[in-house]
């Protein structure tokens, strides 16, 4: 089974928590796939924020590899919020994810996946 990591940060001029800069982030993600035995294909980043309408870019060129290539079963980001701060637009964004066949996980929610983890991978088989 193979991955994907997508990360986000704000473009703001303000201090940015080490645990929200993009290399903690992808750490994170990093540990959750070797911890599930899925092997890391890529990783994304986009700095700013999701508007209705409007994908970032490294989003949207995960999202036409993920249509055109298929090689990823998961995508992995560390907070539901990196896809969005807004609802409406984070299901739209999981909603896209989802639509290419791929599922996309939490890290920080981490022990409620386990089970979901592997159901993804045996319907990978």
């Amino acid at each position: 089974m193979n991955g994907l990591i997508y990360t986000r940060t704000h473009p703001t001029n303000l201090r940015v928590n080490k645990s929200d800069q993009k290399r903690s982030q992808e750490n994170r993600c990093r540990e959750f796939l070797r911890r599930h035995n899925i092997k890391f294909i890529q990783a994304y980043h986009d700095d700013g924020n999701f508007l209705p309408n409007r994908l970032l870019p490294n989003f949207k060129v995960m999202i036409n590899r993920l249509h055109y290539r298929n090689d990823a079963h998961i995508i992995v980001c560390d907070h539901p919020a990196r896809l969005g701060t807004d609802t409406n637009i984070r299901n739209a964004n999981l909603m896209l994810i989802h639509k290419t066949g791929s599922s996309f996980l939490f890290a920080d929610q981490d022990r409620k996946m386990e089970s979901i983890v592997a159901q993804i991978m045996e319907a990978a088989k």
